[in-house]
């Protein structure tokens, strides 16, 4: 039975499936976007350490985050995303913190994803963002 206050209580795809289906405004889509991949990396991270207290201590800004998961987490291995594409998986997930960060730090955001959206390669858009 699923927990509903405990995340880990079910699959990550279930999970976002369940907080982001039906949203329809861009940068509400963002956000929790960005909050559910920094909820995914931290357990993650969190389950590579041999003492995850330290870990839990560190309040990482999000940019930290990633650098440890590139460096510490393996590609998926469930045929989900290419080895291959590894790159294009961090590089959406950059492109995703910058689109968070323009929308939670810019009062003149106009919602204008086109800009991003022409920095990364067609597969990124299709797997991240749109």
């Amino acid at each position: 039975m699923v927990n509903p206050i405990d995340p880990s209580s079910e699959s990550p795809r279930v999970r976002a499936s369940k907080i982001l289906d039906g949203i329809d405004n861009s940068i509400l889509l963002i956000l929790k976007s960005h909050l559910l991949l920094e909820e995914l990396l931290n357990k993650a991270v969190r389950a590579n350490c041999a003492n995850p207290e330290y870990f839990d201590r560190a309040n990482l800004r999000f940019s930290q985050l990633v650098n440890i998961a590139r460096a510490l987490l393996p590609a998926p291995s469930d045929n989900s995303f290419p080895s291959s594409q590894t790159p294009m998986l961090w590089n959406g997930i950059d492109a995703l913190n910058t689109l968070r960060n323009r929308c939670a730090h810019r009062l003149d955001f106009k919602n204008d994803l086109s800009p991003i959206l022409e920095r990364y390669p067609r597969s990124i858009k299709i797997y991240f963002l749109v």
